[in-house]
């Protein structure tokens, strides 16, 4: 299972002093790891409850909610999401195998819902002031008022979930609460929620002192996990990253020669993997090796050859570092044999299938990237001969033949009926009517 950290982060600029009354930060609230980060300028404090939501769309153009008013869009990553479970106050990193990014503060009423919310709807359920209730909609429903012990239940009660470590239950903006001290307390339920048409709706308090160290409210846990969560720091505005370029180059070649295709890239920065499909007219060329590789850890494996006329390229970095390279750098060459005649032309395509299309950077987000193709053309001339015979076998010499397409050539059989062209494009043979058979040979 691959591991891609989505964290949707809302970043919180505290003092790390102890608060002796309320402290309002002008603080930025963004989305990490989404296609577009987008940052907002927000004043959060210490002592009020915030209603945060949270939506995805099936387009993927998503938004973020704070006290009922839109507060900026996410662009969803287009990965197949696929959550079973909640983690509360902690994320499970899947490389290391354990928890970390505990949140110290205080959690209150979380719903998820299969549907989006509309922004008239999320105001006025802020507006209410009321604890959530259940919809038709309604996948989950924690709102955590037990008041005690290692256990608490759904709104269904149907699922039960645990508390590990030593939260604390608290008075809540409904009912109870519980307060996680950043260490080592998180909770932890069972939920199945949807890839798409997504609401995640809570009520937080940010009362637990926030450091620089990324502290995570609410994990849907699955394959690409989703990482609510909150940091002290500055917005370190990156340039944007450029879409990098691949391309694969063009030769000229005669029948039954080598053709070396230069694979070629530019806007090569900071490349974590890389992976695609090339195909081409197996009946024009017939695919040898590769060769010659200027990328680190690239080399033969990296290639599959899937049929004659498909080849896949799976490329990561094995120590997890990524890699930039000088623009027009030539990261290897794919060497096939010309095997049409000469005027025929395959194109070598950058496709999907069997290998999707998709190179991610040093952040694990995926790229956008423009594919040129390349060309093999066939060129150079070609000896066409053969014997013009009667049906019962015997030589029929003087016969016209005419060799048709680009130049337009004819010739007369010999007195043995034999014939011969040297052409340089492909053609059509045509013969008068005569009751003839013909051997040809190229």
């Amino acid at each position: 299972m691959r591991y891609v950290h989505l964290l949707l982060s809302f970043i919180l600029c505290f003092p790390l002093a102890t608060v002796q009354a309320q402290t309002s930060t002008p603080s930025i609230l963004f989305a990490q790891y989404a296609n577009a980060d987008p940052a907002i300028a927000y004043t959060f404090n210490d002592t009020d409850w915030y209603y945060l939501a949270i939506t995805k769309p099936l387009n993927n153009q998503g938004a973020i909610y704070v006290n009922g008013e839109l507060a900026g869009q996410i662009d969803w990553e287009n990965h197949p999401y696929d959550h079973n479970e909640l983690n509360i106050g902690a994320a499970f990193n899947s490389i290391s195998g354990s928890f970390a990014d505990y949140f110290a503060g205080t959690i209150d009423e979380i719903r998820i819902s299969s549907n989006v919310k509309s922004a008239s709807f999320i105001k006025a359920h802020y507006a209410a002031n009321q604890a959530f209730e259940k919809e038709t909609a309604t996948v989950q429903i924690l709102q955590f008022d037990e008041g005690s012990g290692k256990i608490f239940l759904n709104i269904d009660m149907n699922k039960s979930g645990s508390l590990t470590g030593n939260p604390i239950w608290v008075d809540g903006k409904f009912g109870k609460a519980i307060k996680y001290d950043g260490q080592d307390d998180r909770a932890r339920i069972l939920a199945d929620v949807p890839e798409y048409n997504v609401t995640y709706e809570m009520w937080v308090k940010f009362d637990g002192g926030i450091t620089e160290n990324h502290q995570t409210m609410l994990q849907p846990f699955g394959e690409y996990h989703t990482n609510f969560g909150v940091y002290a720091g500055e917005v370190i505005v990156k340039p944007p990253q450029p879409s990098p370029i691949f391309v694969l180059g063009t030769a000229n070649v005669a029948n039954d020669e080598i053709a070396t295709i230069p694979l070629t890239v530019k806007d090569f920065k900071n490349i974590l993997t890389a992976q695609f499909t090339i195909t081409w007219d197996a009946a024009l060329a017939e695919f040898q090796e590769v060769k010659d590789f200027a990328l680190s850890d690239l080399n033969a494996s990296s290639f599959n050859r899937v049929d004659d006329g498909t080849v896949t390229l799976s490329w990561s970095r094995t120590t997890g570092e990524s890699v930039t390279l000088d623009d027009n750098t030539v990261i290897c060459n794919l060497v096939f044999r010309a095997t049409g005649v000469p005027g025929q032309t395959t194109d070598l395509a950058f496709g999907s299938i069997p290998t999707l299309q998709e190179v991610t950077d040093a952040d694990k987000n995926i790229l956008g990237v423009t594919y040129l193709n390349g060309k093999i053309n066939i060129s150079g001339e070609v000896r066409l001969a053969g014997t013009i015979k009667t049906q019962t076998g015997e030589a029929i010499p003087g016969v016209e033949v005419e060799l048709t397409g680009g130049a337009t050539k004819s010739i007369a059989t010999d007195e043995n009926g034999r014939y011969s062209f040297w052409y340089s494009q492909a053609g059509n043979i045509r013969l008068p009517r005569v009751w003839t058979t013909m051997e040809m040979r190229a």
